[in-house]
């Protein structure tokens, strides 16, 4: 077989395979791209919307504890005593009047309102007002006789103070609860006054502790929810961003896979053409030469 039959039998099978199979191939290639290209840009517009952030509501405050005056009287009433006795109806006396304290330092009017109630609630509660002081023992002699020191032990108004400075922030909520214990000073027996301002301070301590609590488990509860949302707000936008680089990758990658495999082509298009025109010119050389 001479050598140009060869090449002629090398040419028809290029022609009817090898060209058919790499066209064939490439536009099959193209459409997988080109899928591909169209799943990235949906992808890559899902990744542009920013993702949904969770609204954390926080829970709403109770209502600021108060102390009434029907819990008060529950609390300094006594029982009441078998049918056959009458309960002897007590007797409201009106405190006397109290000169307004005069106070060498400038003081504003409501707490001078202030300061004037307080002195009303010391006449209704005789004993326990007052700093009052105490002896107690620290020790013994060589005859067993005790030895005492005095100390002081405050009393209710200290306790009182402390509670409207603690729990009450504005002058106008202070003057309205010693206004209010005045009325209950003015409800209740002389013998009952002292109990019931003892209870109404510490039944307003332990409401207002309880009130502190439940805000303090609102706040913690508002605060880690709102750190959730947060993360999960976070984490959201992050992978979005890494879809958005994923996509724009793979857009890439396509456009640039399908420009390297028509380059390829390409090459052997040209390269079959030359390999024609080379032997169309060895054809007329050998024609010359005859």
């Amino acid at each position: 077989m001479s050598k140009s039959k060869t090449f002629f039998h090398f040419d028809q099978i290029e022609q009817k395979v090898v060209f058919r199979v790499s066209r064939t191939f490439f536009w099959i290639f193209v459409a997988i791209v080109g899928l591909s290209i169209v799943a990235a840009v949906f992808v890559l517009l899902y990744s542009i919307i920013p993702p949904g952030k969770e609204d954390v509501v926080k829970e709403q405050y109770p209502e600021e504890p108060k102390v009434t005056l029907e819990e008060i009287l529950v609390a300094v009433t006594p029982p009441p005593p078998p049918p056959k006795y009458e309960e002897p109806t007590p007797q409201v006396t009106q405190p006397p009047e109290q000169p307004v304290t005069k106070y060498e330092e400038p003081v504003d009017s409501l707490q001078l309102k202030i300061n004037t109630l307080l002195d009303s609630i010391g006449t209704f509660v005789k004993s326990g007002w007052g700093i009052i002081y105490e002896s107690y023992i620290i020790g013994y002699d060589w005859f067993g006789r005790p030895s005492y020191e005095t100390r002081e032990k405050r009393g209710l108004r200290t306790d009182l103070e402390n509670l409207l400075g603690e729990y009450f922030e504005s002058k106008q909520e202070k003057i309205a609860i010693l206004e209010f214990l005045i009325d209950i000073m003015h409800q209740v027996g002389e013998d009952r006054r002292e109990k019931a301002l003892r209870f109404f301070i510490r039944n307003t301590k332990d409401k207002w502790k309880d009130y502190r609590r439940d805000i303090d488990r609102i706040e913690s509860d508002y605060n880690i929810r709102l750190a959730s949302a947060e993360a999960e707000y976070a984490s959201a936008k992050f992978e979005k961003a890494e879809l958005s680089k994923k996509a724009l990758m793979s857009i890439g990658s396509a456009i640039v896979l399908i420009a390297l495999v028509g380059l390829i082509l390409c090459f052997l298009a040209i390269e079959r053409n030359t390999r024609a025109v080379k032997e169309l010119l060895e054809r007329e050389k050998k024609s010359e030469v005859k």
